[in-house]
Formats: C-alpha cells, sequence, structure tokens
C-alpha cells in the first residue's frame, strides 16, 4: 500500500462502493454472466479476464465478451443477468473485515454513505439483510438494473449533505469509481480484490489498498 497522504489525515466523510469493495461478489457475477455466455455458445471468461474488462456501462462490457445487441436486446440480457445474479447471491459474502472496519470509523466519528450502481431498493435490502445498515447516514443507488453509471447521483448525494469536498474521500474497486470521486471532487481509494485487475488499477495515480483493515489502522488515531 502506498503511503498514506497527509490529507486523509483530515477526512470526516467516506463514500463506500458496494459491490466488490464491500462485497465479495465477483466470483458469483463470472458464474452468471458465464452460464449466459455458455447458452449462447460464447467462450466463458476467467475470473482474471473478467477483471480485465470488465466496466461501466455495463452494455459495452457485454459486448467485449461476445453479446451481439444487433440480435438480441440489452434490456433483456441485462434482466437475465440480474435474475441469475440474484439466485447465486445468497453464496456471496463481505469482503474480509468489512463489520470491523466499519466500525473502526464509525467510532471516529467519521460520516459513512454508500454510494452504488445497483438498483437502490434491491441494494438497501441487502444491506438490512447484512445488518450493516446502522453503519450508514444513507444509501444511494439507481433507479434500474442496468448499471448506467452513477457520477450524478454522487453529485446528489453530496449537494443533499453539503459534504466538504477536502474532507470527503471515495472508496471503491473500478476505474469508475476513480472517474466518479474525481468528477465530485473528492480523493478516491481503490482496493485490489475488487471487479477490476490490480494491474488495471496501477496506472492511475491513486490509493490502492489490499485491505480495508490496513486502511482503517492508518486512519486510528495514535
Amino acid at each position: 500500500m502506498r503511503e498514506i497522504p497527509t490529507r486523509l489525515k483530515n477526512v470526516d466523510t467516506i463514500i463506500w462502493d458496494y459491490n466488490g469493495t464491500l462485497l465479495n461478489d465477483v466470483a458469483i457475477c463470472v458464474d452468471a454472466i458465464n452460464s449466459m455466455l455458455e447458452e449462447r455458445g460464447i467462450k466463458p471468461v476467467t475470473i482474471s479476464e473478467y477483471q480485465e474488462v470488465f466496466d461501466f456501462p455495463v452494455k459495452d462490457y457485454y459486448e467485449k465478451i461476445g453479446f451481439d445487441f444487433s440480435k438480441e436486446d440489452f434490456a433483456v440480457v441485462g434482466r437475465e443477468f440480474i435474475h441469475r445474479y440474484d439466485a447465486l447471491r445468497p453464496n456471496s459474502q463481505l469482503q474480509p473485515d468489512v463489520r470491523k472496519t466499519l466500525s473502526c470509523f464509525r467510532n471516529q466519528g467519521v460520516r459513512q454513505f454508500v454510494l452504488s450502481a445497483r438498483e437502490e431498493e434491491s441494494l438497501k435490502r441487502e444491506i438490512r439483510d447484512f445488518q450493516l445498515e446502522s453503519f450508514f447516514e444513507a444509501i444511494y443507488g439507481l433507479g434500474d438494473h442496468y448499471a448506467h453509471g452513477k457520477v450524478d447521483l454522487g453529485l446528489e448525494l453530496m449537494q443533499d449533505f453539503k459534504l466538504n469536498p477536502s474532507k470527503t474521500v471515495m472508496i471503491g474497486d473500478t476505474l469508475h469509481d476513480a472517474e466518479v470521486a474525481q468528477e465530485m471532487g473528492i480523493m478516491p481509494i481503490l482496493i485490489t480484490h475488487g471487479h477490476h485487475h490490480a494491474n488495471r488499477l496501477a496506472i492511475l495515480d491513486v490509493l490502492l489498498i489490499d485491505s480495508l483493515e490496513s486502511l482503517c489502522k492508518e486512519f486510528a488515531p495514535n
């Protein structure tokens, strides 16, 4: 992990991505998409291959791995993926040390939010199921299942809660999370065990972390 910037010592707000950052769901995403690819006679992807091509908007990623939207409707494909993902979701777990990390930040008085490209109602329901809801001041998700992106949603969150950009960071796991944070005027921090391969994240001049617990220790008072 790179040296923690001095600016981070003044942070009072964390905006969390959810999938891949707090929820360890990479494997079930690969299983779900591979079942769809195999039915269409398209070569399945490995986890590493998935991490190299997954992106937002997800329609572009689908096309990269072989879907042809001149032959089928993207909306239908999107619903099919969500159906298969939801069937597998009970097999997923939180990333290591999530509860411990969220507790650490809460104990330091850090405000915490969730900003996700997931559909908001299913996102809130899942966070309640994991009994994490009490850690977050608010949870922001999209209005549908098609993961278009979340820049506008992030800007809305910043305005709604009058957050100070110089004291706010976003923790995510993809290049899109870094882009969203930059559009919001806040510092991105990326974990290296989510939906984007660490090699992709390394091209950015941002703080990369190998574990949530290691970041929490850097925030902790001496």
